[in-house]
């Protein structure tokens, strides 16, 4: 396994990655070791399980295809189970929603499923989820990877861009225009769970520029803390976030549980 050094962004991490396809598993391996992380690259099930056997105490997480050649997805995560891997396991599949499959694989021990259509950024925003969970971390609350349209004023001018991710408390948003760190700025938000675009004055707390993030997943842009939302702005916020999050824990519930329903990214 190669050496992890870590970013600016993260701690190194050592991830297994089992992909048939070469395109997509050579991309995000790429990716993951832009982001600082030591990447273990396999295109079938075998040569996963033997990574598993050999190098399972070193694994910081398990990324696995569930459609693998010579073993299965499920035949992985299985290893992983009684090999006592503690890695968390991350499915990825562009083809499974079969609720049973995916019933099996929490009884599996794996911790979530990913649709590989998703953009990658997003899949990283997952990666980073588990190798490092909101209770370990400085930040008060959890935030989900979505895009949702989002317009703010600044100067007098309306901008259009969308979300990278959200949380009750703040937003992070795609923009190739810096912001300086400190302004505020009114935000409208469209949420698929309000009826109407839910507004709050923001302030800049953090700015990427196109240039800051070369090289890596992230989009350029800024993050911003929601000032003093009214209590329809904070509650429409939250109950979206805590939508999201309810549906990318519903794999890790307990087993015997009655909703278990696919990862949305």
């Amino acid at each position: 396994m190669p050496e992890a050094k870590g970013t600016r962004h993260n701690p190194a991490a050592r991830i297994l990655v089992a992909e048939d396809d070469i395109a997509y598993g050579e991309t995000l391996a790429q990716l993951l070791r832009q982001d600082g992380h030591a990447v273990r690259l396999v295109h079938d099930g075998e040569d996963a399980i033997r990574v598993l056997r050999t190098e399972g105490h070193l694994l910081s997480l398990v990324l696995t295809d569930l459609l693998l050649p010579r073993r299965s997805g499920f035949q992985v995560a299985r290893e992983a189970l009684e090999a006592g891997v503690a890695a968390p396991v991350l499915v990825m599949t562009g083809l499974y929603d079969d609720m049973r499959d995916i019933r099996a694989l929490r009884t599996l021990g794996v911790r979530g499923w990913i649709h590989k259509s998703v953009p990658f950024e997003h899949l990283l925003f997952r990666v980073n989820a588990l190798l490092w969970p909101a209770t370990a971390n400085e930040r008060r609350s959890a935030r989900v990877a979505v895009s949702v349209p989002v317009q703010f004023r600044l100067d007098d001018r309306v901008h259009y861009a969308t979300s990278y991710n959200v949380s009750s408390t703040g937003i992070y948003v795609r923009t190739p225009e810096p912001l300086l760190e400190g302004i505020e700025i009114e935000m409208a938000l469209s949420l698929p769970t309000a009826r109407e675009m839910v507004c709050s004055r923001a302030e800049i707390v953090h700015s990427a520029t196109v240039e800051d993030v070369r090289g890596t997943a992230y989009p350029a842009g800024f993050g911003a803390r929601f000032l003093n939302p009214s209590p329809l702005a904070s509650a429409a916020i939250r109950r979206f976030v805590e939508g999201v999050s309810q549906e990318e824990d519903a794999l890790v519930a307990p087993a015997g549980s009655e909703k278990l329903e696919p990862v949305s990214a």
